[in-house]
């Protein structure tokens, strides 16, 4: 009697989801792997009035979800050449970012005819409203469209509040 019981109990354990999976799952099997917490994108962009640039952002995420970005970049031009320090948020963990941008500003670069280096250099800072998303499987590519305004802070010279617009296309380098 007390055969057929035993039996009855051990199947019975057996049928349980967490004795199935422990009896089929290999001895030396890796734990699930950790989602990154990081993305290092390199890429470029294009817009107005800076036609195009090349930019490297640390994407912070939570839960998989944007949460922070920073992000540098470089818009050489005959004209206005821009490098720029840039910090977005995420405020609902999706696509849309507000961002702050910092930039360095030369009027003519040092390569170009008329670089004046008392008046050709200037600094600007300004808001910047847009969406970032991964584009197709997986997280590879990383797309943008922002629209932004910068005040040049110049002492010497009155130059009025400049906008932009940018899209950009990101390559996922690195996931940490």
């Amino acid at each position: 009697m007390i055969g057929p019981a035993i039996l009855c109990a051990h199947l019975l354990c057996a049928a349980t989801p967490e004795a199935a999976t422990a009896a089929t799952a290999p001895a030396d099997a890796a734990p699930p792997a950790t989602p990154a917490s990081f993305s290092l994108l390199v890429g470029g962009q294009a817009g107005t009035p800076h036609a195009v640039g090349l930019q490297v952002g640390l994407l912070s995420l939570r839960h998989q979800r944007p949460v922070w970005e920073v992000g540098l970049a470089w818009e050489p031009s005959g004209y206005l050449q821009s490098y720029s320090a840039g910090v977005a948020y995420h405020p609902f963990g999706n696509i849309l970012f507000v961002a702050e941008r910092v930039r360095y500003l030369q009027l003519h670069p040092p390569w170009s005819r008329g670089f004046d280096p008392d008046f050709d250099h200037q600094f600007a800072f300004g808001p910047e409203l847009g969406v970032r998303g991964w584009i197709g499987p997986g997280r590879r590519l990383r797309g943008s469209l922002a629209l932004g305004t910068y005040y040049i802070a110049s002492g010497n010279m009155n130059l009025p509040l400049v906008l932009t617009l940018n899209a950009g296309l990101a390559l996922c380098a690195l996931d940490f």
